[in-house]
């Protein structure tokens, strides 16, 4: 009976022996994932942090956009006068016919170039600023046109 005593003890301090083993274990992850907490929290509020920037950043792009879009409007509206002006041009001399010609052929090149400025990318802050750009050049040249009443 006294090796079955012994046997059992023995059984008994190994199992305690791998139960400590496997608390200390436990122990050291339960303090490792404390410590690391605190840094998933701080990277979590960075990652916040950031997501506002964007959204922010998004919504000034969003409504720049609709700006860009609305001074389109206003510049389409303004070439299709300047394309009815023209329409009213007539020529009987050949100098006259030649200058026409120039009209016409300058008009299409404004088109050509409203079309690029709509089709134009609207992607960054970047793009928006060279779009912006095109818009007042050729609003500049639409207008100087339209007042001078020649094309």
């Amino acid at each position: 009976m006294n090796q079955k005593f012994v046997s059992l003890a023995t059984a008994c301090l190994i199992i305690l022996t791998g139960c400590q083993s496997a608390l200390m274990k436990m122990r050291s992850d339960n303090a490792a994932m404390e410590i690391s907490i605190p840094q998933k929290e701080q990277y979590l509020y960075a990652l916040n942090q950031q997501n506002q920037g964007l959204k922010q950043e998004g919504q000034s792009l969003s409504e720049q956009r609709k700006a860009i879009d609305a001074e389109l409007d206003i510049l389409s509206a303004d070439f299709e006068n300047l394309q009815n002006h023209n329409a009213k041009l007539h020529a009987t001399t050949s100098a006259q016919k030649q200058q026409l010609q120039r009209i016409h052929a300058e008009t299409a090149t404004l088109q050509h170039r409203l079309a690029n400025a709509r089709k134009a990318p609207q992607h960054t802050q970047e793009d928006l600023k060279q779009k912006q750009k095109q818009i007042k050049d050729l609003s500049d040249e639409i207008q100087t046109r339209l007042k001078m009443g020649l094309n």
